[in-house]
């Protein structure tokens, strides 16, 4: 890779049920484009089979859209991401066949991402709004000298208008001659002429000089765009290394201790279920649609979380985790209160969300709580798409155990492509490039 020059990569997503790809100028997103399937809403969860059939219909026009939005040619990009593992195999195969061959036929460096270690390496993109905005840089210098050109052309518009009128006032002298005998009058009217011509002079020189000038400044503008490149991305608020990050979603549920980019370390995991199905199984027993997290955390905000008490599964290893007695406990408390009283969930919605999202919410923070005090490492970052849960944001947003906590954009809590491309352009900046032969991988571990 060439110093102090921007790299621009092209992100592909495709591990679960949402299409995305993104477009990155170094760690800044350019554009993130995600295509969801709510086919599956009618079965209550990800259908694998329709999964990977939707992918096939929207990756194309997912990848083009991100191109457009990013304003990037596809001969501009410097390497193209894409997720590699875990995730269902339908899936991640639409994803990597696509990524091989668009890499070989632009010939361009290929870079395999774990989604995990994506999903914690988030914390590290620069938003479009928050830093340097490489290609709105590009753009505004190209647009500069589109104004320089056109105003050589209006410079070069007025000479003519000036020879024209050099042309029209050597007719008008002939003519004052022929009419010098005829009428004075005509020489006051040439000489009148004259004054014109001379102001119409004066005004050519002053659009010479104001053309000049425009020269300049194009000039000057070019330098700074290629300032522009040369500088580093204004940095935003990221953690320090090493951290802890509490990576939560649908399919996994792990304590990660943080080394540097690409040194993760697991100290904790869920030995069952996982958070995003805890809460999900949870709302499925309440007759919510998939999916039905997020609309547990929209009824618990009017519910009260102490209503009803659920128990905290325990497990050998103190950062471990386990949903599934959890779901069971849940389950069991529906059944029985439904069948003394049919409208009990109609008559208790918010209470029972509330506690449910008390209950996990619970579980979470004591485990961090250990981790911590095992650790005595105090900088806390969560990834994932649970991660979007508010319960969660705020406990950790009330600094009240002295921790420095690192909570991603809502943007970027679910699967996405920049993600994927942020660990794309670090891999691609250390030198960690990818060959053709590298498959998708349906288990994957985060430290793999």
């Amino acid at each position: 890779m060439k110093p102090n020059k921007n790299t621009y990569i092209l992100a592909i997503e495709s591990s679960c049920d949402d299409t995305s790809a993104s477009v990155l100028c170094n760690d800044t997103v350019l554009s993130n484009v995600i295509a969801n399937q709510e086919i599956h809403q009618k079965y209550g969860g990800v259908v694998p089979e329709l999964a990977s059939r939707a992918h096939q219909q929207n990756i194309v026009p997912v990848v083009q859209q991100a191109l457009k939005q990013a304003n990037i040619d596809k001969k501009e990009l410097d390497a193209i991401a894409f997720t590699r593992g875990p995730g269902l195999m339908g899936s991640l195969l639409v994803g990597t066949s696509f990524a091989t061959s668009m890499a070989a036929a632009l010939d361009i460096p290929l870079i395999d991402v774990n989604h995990m270690q994506a999903h914690i390496l988030a914390h590290f993109i620069v938003d479009d709004g928050e830093g340097t905005r490489c290609k709105t840089q590009d753009v505004r210098c190209k647009t500069q000298d589109v104004k320089c050109k056109t105003q050589d052309v209006r410079c070069k518009k007025q000479d003519v208008r000036c020879k024209t009128q050099d042309v029209r006032r050597k007719t008008q002298d002939v003519r004052c001659k022929t009419q010098d005998v005829r009428c004075k009058t005509q020489d006051v009217r040439r000489k009148t002429q004259d004054v014109r011509c001379k102001t119409q002079d004066v005004r050519r020189k002053t659009q010479d000089v104001r053309c000049k000038k425009q020269d300049v400044r194009c000039k000057t503008q070019d330098v700074r765009c290629k300032t522009q490149e040369m500088d580093e991305i204004t940095p935003t608020k990221k953690p320090s290394f090493p951290f802890i990050c509490l990576t939560i979603s649908g399919g996994h549920t792990q304590i990660v201790k943080v080394r540097s980019y690409f040194d993760f370390e697991v100290l904790g995991e869920t030995l069952d279920d996982a958070v995003g199905e805890a809460f999900d199984k949870s709302a499925k027993a309440l007759g919510l649609p998939y999916p039905g997290g997020p609309l547990i955390d929209k009824y618990a905000q009017n519910g009260n979380p102490n209503a009803y008490p659920f128990p905290k599964p325990k497990t050998k290893n103190k950062l471990d985790f386990s949903f599934s007695g959890f779901k069971t406990a849940v389950m069991r408390f529906i059944q029985k209160n439904v069948k003394e009283n049919p409208k009990f969930i109609e008559e208790n919605l918010t209470d029972i969300c509330a506690s449910i999202q008390n209950g996990i919410v619970s579980i979470l923070m004591d485990k961090l709580k250990e981790t911590v005090k095992q650790t005595n490492i105090r900088q806390i970052a969560i990834a994932g798409g649970v991660s979007a849960n508010s319960e969660i944001r705020k406990r950790l947003t009330q600094n009240k155990y002295a921790w420095k906590t690192f909570i991603p954009p809502m943007a970027y809590t679910t699967d996405n492509a920049a993600m994927i491309g942020i660990v794309g352009y670090l891999k691609h900046k250390h030198g960690k490039i990818s060959n053709e032969n590298k498959i998708a991988t349906a288990r994957l571990k985060v430290d793999e």
